[in-house]
């Protein structure tokens, strides 16, 4: 594999799991300040649980991800 198609895999990787942060703080964030979303769900505890869970998942593996590849920008890379 080339190194222009293996940059664009890990940025691909990197961008992944930075967007299920940020959709799980979004989750989060809704189930804990947006009383309109409690009309719709009736076990907030276990959804907010689970937002905090997918957030720590995703923290852990870009974490994991600078540990072994530690690359300062991506983007400078392809």
């Amino acid at each position: 594999m080339n190194q222009v198609v293996s940059n664009k895999i890990f940025a691909a990787v990197v961008a992944k799991l930075e967007a299920q942060k940020l959709e799980a703080e979004a989750n989060l964030v809704g189930i804990i300040f947006n009383s309109v979303n409690v009309a719709d769900h009736t076990d907030l505890v276990s959804e907010a649980c689970e937002a905090v869970k997918m957030m720590a998942e995703a923290e852990d593996a870009l974490a994991s991800i600078q540990r072994n590849f530690p690359i300062k920008d991506i983007n400078d890379k392809q």
